[in-house]
């Protein structure tokens, strides 16, 4: 697969937008483009992102990609049993997922089951990856996994170019 979908799963308010904003070291809103990423202090990526939940939202992953076809897409999915049809989406356009589900989230009280089976849905290619983050806790570092991912991902397949700075 040489396309990646980082994903970011959790209930309303889970903090989902939090990890954007905080991966991107500013306040970002989904865009109609792809746009740079800084993944270290010499190198960036190219990456679509999907800030609102297309189950928020009540856009489509289609409708917010049009004819983009991105290597990488950051996507929020609110853990909703509709959240299937987001998650079929890019199964159905070949992408490998990094899933860290706030589980609990940030205004949840507790965490749950996995009710929807979407841990083993999602990972059933043998590539993915599901975690289970709490979302009350260590956000840089989780954010910071996030992005190691990423570039050592974007790196094997040579999807990084120059940063601003270097």
């Amino acid at each position: 697969m040489n396309k990646l979908v980082i994903v970011a799963l959790g209930n309303q308010n889970a903090g989902k937008s939090t990890t954007w904003h905080t991966l991107f070291k500013r306040k970002v809103k989904t865009g109609k483009k792809e746009r740079s990423l800084d993944l270290s202090k010499t190198e960036r990526a190219s990456v679509f992102l999907i800030n609102g939940s297309p189950e928020e939202t009540k856009i489509s992953v289609s409708e917010r990609l049009r004819d983009q076809n991105p290597n990488i897409v950051l996507c929020s999915i609110q853990y909703i049993e509709d959240a299937k049809k987001t998650i079929d989406y890019f199964i159905d356009h070949e992408y490998q997922f990094f899933v860290h589900w706030l589980n609990p989230g940030f205004h949840d009280e507790n965490g749950v089951e996995d009710i929807f089976g979407f841990e083993s849905y999602i990972l059933r290619d043998g590539e993915s990856q599901f975690f289970i983050k709490n979302g009350r806790e260590n956000l840089e570092r989780r954010v910071a996994e996030m992005n190691e991912f990423l570039y050592s991902w974007a790196k094997k397949q040579k999807l990084l170019y120059p940063s601003k700075n270097a």
